[in-house]
């Protein structure tokens, strides 16, 4: 049985694979996507939709048991620049491993708040900036699949990421311009 999102969303994406794999047409596969998770339209999905859902797929490599966030950043021209997700860096030991404090811990012994002072990861929306040429940064729109934190606001701000997209708790699209 599939519990956690993390399972559910792997199996769908290997339901996909197969799918694939045996030849569906692309008919069969809109249709496959359109069920729920993802979100994206019946025919063909919009430019939020088609890059949330991506941001999805990036998620399932977050290495945080508490929180599965995938970020991509997109140019003007509909283009990745590059993907980030929660994670710690590369050859650090991280949170799937029990390395972070915060990661060892229930919701009830430490709500879902914005301190993140007992945390080793780096929020998927910085990860996606480290990863992104600073020259390719500036007008350009963050995916999320979260709302972003007062801090990774503040980044994108900074970085000059023109606007920001994320799904809502109903898995509703809104988006957020940040001006400079």
């Amino acid at each position: 049985m599939l519990k956690h999102s993390k399972d559910i969303e792997a199996a769908l994406l290997a339901a996909l694979r197969e799918l694939r794999r045996s030849g569906a047409t692309a008919e069969l596969l809109r249709s496959s996507l359109g069920t729920g998770l993802f979100k994206l339209d019946v025919d063909r999905p919009s430019w939020d939709n088609y890059f949330l859902s991506i941001a999805t797929t990036v998620a399932l490599r977050s290495d945080c048991t508490r929180s599965l966030v995938g970020a991509v950043v997109v140019d003007k021209n509909h283009r990745i620049r590059s993907t980030g997700y929660v994670g710690v860096a590369p050859g650090v030991t991280g949170c799937l491993e029990g390395a972070c404090p915060r990661g060892r811990m229930t919701y009830q012994e430490f709500p879902s708040v914005e301190d993140y002072s007992n945390c080793i990861s780096t929020h998927a929306e910085r990860n996606a900036l480290l990863y992104c040429d600073p020259e390719d940064r500036a007008g350009t729109t963050m995916y999320v699949t979260r709302k972003p934190c007062v801090f990774c606001k503040q980044l994108l701000f900074a970085e000059k990421v023109s606007k920001i997209v994320w799904y809502d708790s109903l898995q509703r699209i809104c988006s957020e311009p940040l001006s400079g």
